[in-house]
C-alpha cells in the first residue's frame, strides 16, 4: 500500500478548496481522481471502479445515496461530513470522517478501506482457484469412472485368452501380454488419479 499507484481514490466534493485539500494529502498514497458533483463522479465510476470514494456530504442526500449505490460496496465509501450523520448508517457500516479531522486520520481511513478491498480481491481470487480445482477433481473422477469399467473388461478378456496360451501363436501371445501390460499401466494410473482425488478433497 505504500506505492502511490496501488489504489485509486475518487474525491467527490462541490467545494473546490476541500477537494484540493483531500487531493493534496491523498496523492501521497494513491492515485486521486476528482469530481465536483454526482454527474462527473458517475462518469469516473463508469470509466473504472475506484478502490475508495471520499464523498463530501455537502452534496445533496440523493446524490450521496446515488453514488453509494453506483459504487455497489459500502466498504469503498468514506463519507466526509460536517458532523456524524446517523441517518446514513441505515446503509451499513459507512465510515464517516468529520471535516475537522486532521489530514492524517483522513488518509488512514482511506488506506484502511483500500486494504479491505485488496483483501476482498485476494479472497475472490482464492475462491476462484478453489472452484477451478473442484472442477479439475470432478473431471478426474469422471475420467476414472469412465475408464474403470471398460478397462476391467479388457483385463478380464485378456487374462481369459492368455489362459488358452497353448492354442495361440507366439505373436498372438506376445500381443495379448502387451495388451495386459498396458491395461495394468492404465489401472495404476487410475489408482494414482484416485489418490490425487482423495488428497485434493481432504
Amino acid at each position: 500500500m505504500n506505492e502511490r499507484s496501488s489504489f485509486t481514490v475518487l474525491v467527490v466534493s462541490p467545494d473546490a478548496e476541500r477537494r484540493a485539500r483531500a487531493a493534496a494529502v491523498l496523492e501521497k498514497v494513491a492515485k486521486v481522481v476528482q469530481a465536483d458533483g454526482i454527474s462527473p463522479a458517475l462518469d469516473e465510476i463508469s470509466l473504472g471502479q475506484p478502490t475508495v470514494a471520499l464523498i463530501d456530504c455537502e452534496l445533496e442526500h440523493n446524490a450521496v445515496t446515488g453514488l453509494i449505490g453506483a459504487l455497489g460496496d459500502l466498504d469503498r465509501v468514506v463519507l466526509w461530513v460536517s458532523h456524524v450523520q446517523p441517518e446514513l448508517l441505515v446503509y451499513g457500516a459507512l465510515v464517516q470522517i468529520p471535516y475537522s479531522t486532521d489530514d492524517g486520520a483522513l488518509v488512514e481511513a482511506v488506506k484502511r478501506l483500500a486494504i479491505v478491498q485488496r483483501l476482498k480481491e485476494n479472497n475472490a481470487r482464492d475462491s476462484e482457484r478453489v472452484k477451478r480445482l473442484d472442477h479439475v477433481f470432478d473431471v478426474v473422477r469422471n475420467v476414472r469412472h469412465e475408464i474403470n469399467s471398460p478397462l476391467t473388461a479388457v483385463m478380464a478378456e485378456t487374462d481369459l485368452l492368455l489362459m488358452d496360451g497353448d492354442l495361440l501363436s507366439k505373436d498372438q501371445k506376445r500381443s495379448l501380454e502387451t495388451i495386459s501390460e498396458m491395461a495394468k499401466r492404465i489401472r495404476d494410473l487410475c489408482s494414482r488419479l484416485r489418490e490425487l482425488d482423495t488428497d485434493g478433497m481432504s
